[in-house]
């Protein structure tokens, strides 16, 4: 067996010498090293990529048996998953797989290896059990289980939509995961099976049902005319949204602001394409979370006559509902604006997310959602950890993604969107810190360690 491996250099410029500099940055080991397919002589292995941050690509993957090289596969460019299939076992007898990363500069990862015992496996896992759902919104709700168990191992879990297939996530230790695109104010009921990794794909009973209602949505506001002015930034929480007309309407309810219970403040500005008018601004908060904005949810209410920022003091209530809610901004020429206008009117609208969260103990408070998997079973990970200069995030597509960290206070320290995969740490102290995540509308939040 050949595998050939091309050396990359780099020419730098020297005080007029010319100098060569070979790649030496070791890629990331293979992340989510599985099996699956198993029968008393054969099993497929399943990983999910490594990755690289210095542009040279990859190059493929070893495969080891019990330390012996058994083969090497190319990577496959813009694939997540790879898997290779191992024949010849013998039932009864334990295997170690290992597999690493290379890259065409002839770097190696570490090994990640995994103990694999091949039998005939008729065995069915037993069901995920006390299935919950939470955080119920107009279009989504999170749904949490104890994992189900198995005696050889568990693949992954089955959704069921009011008894009909749904979709399957792969994970052996997958216990939460969120659900999108569901209609507005419609029932639904959950439940969920396990299935383990053999051949024939054994599955469990299903899991104890859950149904819920989602929430209605909030109401649409008119059609704005921008012709004149409209809302060129607003900034709360994690939230600095600077922008130019929206026709009318921002939809940026994939942008999310932490906000705990209590005093809160809000920047808003308002743009104008030629002179300056007289503008009205209005700020609404679900608090309840039912989809209506109510007269007890209008937090804010100014007027502005220039393109100077504006602060607004607003208190949220202690009985708020804790979570993800929408927040509604409009603003409106010569008037006071209504969160659900009808007939045309010159000014803009724009929607949020927020995340109420308790004033107490923030670190602790952030809402947790992992997200399962939103392709061919792929979760958000976060490693290494602990860490020393950065921490790799793999997205489970090319989605832009941001990041907050937290330190154990509740205090950000740092926020920004996700770059190459990459969050660097060099300016964080040593200590123990919490990274938010948001992927659209799915959220993670981890803890990790500085070193």
């Amino acid at each position: 067996m050949k595998k050939i491996i091309f050396l990359v250099t780099l020419s730098i410029a020297l005080n007029g010498y010319v100098a060569l500099a070979q790649d030496t940055t070791v890629p990331i080991h293979p992340w989510y090293v599985t099996f699956y397919k198993m029968t008393p002589n054969s099993v497929t292995l399943y990983w999910w990529t490594g990755a690289k941050y210095n542009g040279i690509d990859l190059a493929g993957y070893d495969i080891s048996q019990d330390g012996m090289l058994l083969a090497s596969i190319p990577h496959k460019g813009d694939f997540y998953s790879h898997e290779y299939n191992v024949n010849n076992l013998t039932e009864g007898i334990t295997y170690e797989f290992s597999v690493r990363t290379y890259d065409v500069a002839g770097n190696y990862s570490d090994w990640v290896t995994i103990a694999v015992t091949p039998i005939l496996d008729s065995e069915q896992p037993t069901a995920p059990t006390n299935l919950t759902a939470s955080n119920i919104t107009s279009d989504s709700v999170h749904l949490e289980w104890t994992a189900p168990t198995d005696n050889v191992a568990v693949d992954g879990i089955i959704i069921y939509i009011d008894g009909i297939h749904y979709t399957y996530y792969v994970g052996d230790e997958l216990v939460d995961l969120i659900i999108n695109d569901l209609e507005a104010n419609t029932t639904y009921t959950f439940s969920l099976k396990a299935r383990d990794t053999s051949i024939t794909q054994n599955e469990s009973e299903f899991s104890n049902s859950t149904t819920i209602t989602t929430r209605e949505d909030n109401c649409n506001s008119i059609n704005y005319d921008t012709t004149y002015e409209y809302i060129d930034y607003v900034g709360i929480g994690e939230i600095s949204n600077t922008t130019a007309s929206d026709d009318g309407y921002g939809d940026y309810k994939s942008m999310v602001a932490n906000l705990s219970r209590g005093i809160n403040t809000i920047e808003l500005s308002a743009g104008f394409t030629n002179s300056i008018y007289a503008e009205g601004f209005g700020v609404w908060i679900d608090f309840n979370q039912d989809g209506i904005f109510e007269a007890s949810e209008h937090v804010v209410s100014g007027a502005v006559q220039n393109e100077d920022k504006y602060s607004y003091t607003f208190m949220i209530p202690s009985t708020t509902k804790l979570g993800d809610t929408r927040m509604r901004i409009a603003m409106k020429w010569n008037g006071v604006p209504e969160a659900c206008e009808s007939g045309l009117s010159y000014g803009e609208v724009e929607d949020y997310t927020v995340n109420i969260i308790e004033p107490q103990s923030k670190s602790t408070s952030l809402r947790r959602i992992a997200v399962g998997e939103t392709k061919k079973g792929m979760p958000i990970k976060v490693y290494p950890n602990p860490a020393d200069h950065y921490i790799q995030v793999n997205l489970p597509d090319k989605n832009t993604a941001s990041y907050i960290i937290n330190d154990v206070s509740g205090r950000i320290t740092r926020s920004g969107a996700i770059q190459n995969n990459k969050v660097g740490l060099e300016s964080l102290e040593s200590g123990t810190y919490f990274i938010s995540i948001r992927n659209g509308k799915e959220k993670v939040t981890k803890q990790f360690v500085k070193k």
